[in-house]
């Protein structure tokens, strides 16, 4: 039975998915609640406001991929459900994040900027000595150079692997001359 109403589903009839979302949406909120109490609690959101997120979630799954029963449906929606509310996370740290930081901009606290002096200059000479390994580095080996970018930017070794079009015995390597000259440097 399941079969044939996903298959329906799949060809984006919206009375099934509507039918499936009367049906079963009370899981789903049953399962947000959980999810909101445990996991997300500094989240500022009733799982009552996500019905419409719900609904979407449905669609956006039948678009995309083709469900054969119940059990893979449910478990398509939960995954699609942690992953909206781990995206509402991320995005509530951020906002907390730029409302921090444009509380710490404030100027008219001296006090915070003159405890921050120590760590500015102790920033500027880190930049300072970064910027001198890069030059030894660049005037040397300038495939090490662009390693070095690469892992400054934060890319993962395999990252590194295929931009650079090397092998992991020569990443490897890379790491430890670039060790050794950051050690000739301190």
């Amino acid at each position: 039975m399941f079969e044939q109403i996903f298959f329906l589903a799949s060809i984006n009839d919206k009375k099934i998915i509507r039918w499936l979302y009367e049906r079963y949406h009370k899981i789903f909120l049953k399962y947000i609640n959980e999810q909101l109490h445990f996991k997300f609690y500094t989240l500022d959101i009733e799982a009552n406001d996500l019905k419409t997120v719900i609904y979407e979630i449905f669609l956006k799954i039948f678009q995309v991929s083709k469900i054969k029963n119940l059990n893979q449906f449910i478990g398509f929606v939960k995954r699609q459900i942690y992953f909206y509310l781990v995206y509402l996370l991320r995005k509530a740290l951020s906002n907390k994040n730029l409302v921090n930081q444009l509380n710490s901009n404030n100027f008219e606290n001296r006090e915070a900027i003159s405890e921050n002096l120590d760590d500015v200059s102790i920033e500027l000479n880190n930049k300072f000595l970064i910027h001198e390994l890069l030059e030894i580095i660049y005037k040397e080996n300038l495939l090490l150079y662009h390693f070095t970018i690469l892992i400054i930017k934060g890319y993962t070794t395999n990252e590194i692997n295929k931009i650079l079009k090397i092998n992991s015995t020569k990443t490897y390597y890379f790491k430890s001359i670039l060790k050794k000259y950051i050690k000739n440097l301190l």
